[in-house]
C-alpha cells in the first residue's frame, strides 16, 4: 500500500470515528431527554396521588399511600448572593444525571417512603449524619455550646458564631437522583440569632418526619 493510500485509509477511519462519535452524542441527547420526561410524568403521577395526612415543616407525609413529599427540593445548596464552596457541591451534585440535574429546579418532589435511605445536616461543608444521631440529638449539637458545635465526617469539632449555609440532604434509593437538598439558611447567619435557632428547628421537624418514616419500615 502506498503512502497516499495509507492516508486516505487513515482519513476514512477518522471520518467514520467521528461519524459514530456525533451519532452517540445524538443518542445520549435522545436518552436524556427520554429520561426527562419519564421522570416528569413519574413524579405527576405521584403528585396527583399524593394526599397530606401530617406536615413536618418543609416535609409531609402521606400515611395512606406512603409517599413523602420534599418542599422547595435542589440538587445542591441554594446560596445567596454566592455559589456554595467546591467541597459542597461535588457532596451534592455526584451521581446525578444530566436529566436529574436539568428538573432539580428549586420545586416539590414526592417519593415513596421506601426511597429514602438517611438524612444529613450540611452546616457550610461540614456534615452531620443525622440518621444515627436522630432529630434530637442533632439539633442538641447544632444549638449548643458557644455558637454551633459542628461535628465534622473526620469527627473533627470546632466552635462556630455564625454559618453561610446550613440545609438538609435527604438520601435516596435513586441512581439517577441519590440525594436532594433543601436550604434552610443561605446567607451569613450568627447561631445566636433567632433565624438560626428557627432554622434549626424547623429542621428537626423535618429530621423527625424522616425517622418516622424509617421506623414504619
Amino acid at each position: 500500500m502506498g503512502l497516499f493510500d495509507k492516508a486516505k485509509e487513515m482519513a476514512q477511519q477518522a471520518a467514520g470515528m467521528a461519524q459514530d462519535a456525533a451519532m452517540q452524542k445524538v443518542d445520549d441527547m435522545r436518552q436524556s431527554a427520554i429520561e426527562k420526561q419519564e421522570r416528569k410524568s413519574e413524579q405527576r403521577d405521584l403528585t396527583s396521588q399524593f394526599k397530606e395526612t401530617k406536615r413536618f415543616g418543609e416535609l409531609s407525609i402521606d400515611s395512606g399511600n406512603h409517599l413523602l413529599k420534599i418542599r422547595h427540593a435542589t440538587a445542591k445548596i441554594q446560596k445567596k448572593g454566592s455559589v456554595a464552596g467546591k467541597a459542597t457541591l461535588a457532596m451534592m451534585t455526584g451521581g446525578l444525571s444530566l436529566a436529574a440535574e436539568t428538573v432539580m429546579k428549586p420545586h416539590d418532589v414526592v417519593v415513596p417512603f421506601s426511597m429514602v435511605r438517611g438524612y444529613s445536616v450540611v452546616q457550610d461543608d461540614d456534615v452531620i449524619q443525622g440518621g444515627t444521631l436522630g432529630a434530637a440529638a442533632v439539633g442538641g449539637i447544632l444549638l449548643g455550646g458557644v455558637g454551633a458545635m459542628i461535628g465534622a465526617a473526620g469527627g473533627k469539632r470546632k466552635m462556630k458564631k455564625s454559618v453561610n449555609t446550613m440545609a438538609l440532604r435527604i438520601d435516596l434509593n435513586d441512581l439517577d437522583m441519590p440525594c436532594v437538598m433543601v436550604t434552610y439558611i443561605g446567607r451569613p447567619t450568627k447561631t445566636t440569632s433567632g433565624e438560626y435557632k428557627r432554622a434549626v428547628q424547623e429542621m428537626q421537624e423535618a429530621m423527625s418526619c424522616i425517622d418516622l418514616i424509617a421506623s414504619l419500615d
